[in-house]
C-alpha cells in the first residue's frame, strides 16, 4: 500500500521516485543498487541447504520454476522478484546500502531534514499508549544497553540485516546468500566489538 500512495502523491513509478530521491542524490549507481539484477556476473546465488527443513518445505511455500540444481548439499535458488519493488525491496551490495546508513547517521542527512530523521527513529504507540518495538520505518532492539533501528530482508536463498545505533555513531549491515542465516545472532557478536 506504501508503494502506491507514494505513486500517488508523487504521480511517478515508485522505483523511479526511489531512484532519484535516494539513490542518485547519494551517487549510487544501477551497478550499486536497484530494483532489478543489472549484472549476473556480480550476483550471488542463493542457496537452501540439501539437508534442511526449508527444503522438505519448499514445495508448500514456493513455486516449482524457483528451484535450480543441487551443487553438493546445496539447492541453487534462481533469481527471483519478490512482489514488486516497493516489498520486494531493493537489490543492492553492503556498500550501497552502508551509504544509505551513513547518511541517515551523518550531522546533516542528504536524504533528510532534522525533523523526518527524529520522526523515522520515534518509537510507535498503540491507542492505549504502550509503546511498541517499531517506528515509522524501522524495528526497534536494545543490544547490551543501546538502542537500535533495525530491518531484515532477504528471499529465498538469502537474508540481511542493517542497523542504525545513532546515539554511538554506528551503522552495520551483513548479508549472505543462505535463507536460514542468523544475521541476528552474527550482527550482534560483530557490533559488540566496536562498543568497547
Amino acid at each position: 500500500m506504501l508503494g502506491k500512495v507514494i505513486e500517488v502523491a508523487a504521480k511517478q513509478d515508485y522505483a523511479d521516485y526511489i531512484k532519484k530521491n535516494i539513490f542518485q542524490p547519494l551517487r549510487l549507481t544501477p551497478g550499486d543498487i536497484d530494483f532489478i539484477i543489472t549484472d549476473n556476473t556480480r550476483h550471488a546465488k542463493g542457496y537452501l541447504a540439501r539437508y534442511s527443513f526449508m527444503n522438505l518445505a519448499k514445495g508448500f511455500v514456493t513455486d516449482k520454476a524457483v528451484w535450480g540444481r543441487y551443487e553438493g548439499n546445496w539447492l541453487h535458488i534462481k533469481d527471483v522478484y519478490v512482489n514488486g519493488p516497493s516489498f520486494g525491496g531493493a537489490i543492492g551490495s553492503a556498500k550501497a546500502f552502508s551509504t544509505i546508513l551513513q547518511d541517515l547517521l551523518a550531522e546533516r542527512s542528504t536524504l533528510l531534514s532534522e525533523n523526518s530523521k527524529k520522526l523515522l527513529y520515534s518509537q510507535q504507540k498503540t491507542r492505549s499508549g504502550r509503546y511498541i518495538d517499531m517506528t515509522l520505518g524501522w524495528h526497534v532492539g536494545i543490544l547490551e544497553g543501546v538502542q537500535y533501528f533495525y530491518k531484515e530482508g532477504g528471499g529465498a536463498g538469502f537474508h540481511s540485516e542493517m542497523r542504525v545505533y545513532p546515539t554511538i555513531g554506528l551503522a552495520s549491515v551483513i548479508m549472505t546468500n543462505k535463507t536460514s542465516f542468523n544475521s541476528r545472532r552474527q550482527l550482534s557478536n560483530l557490533d559488540k566489538t566496536f562498543f568497547r
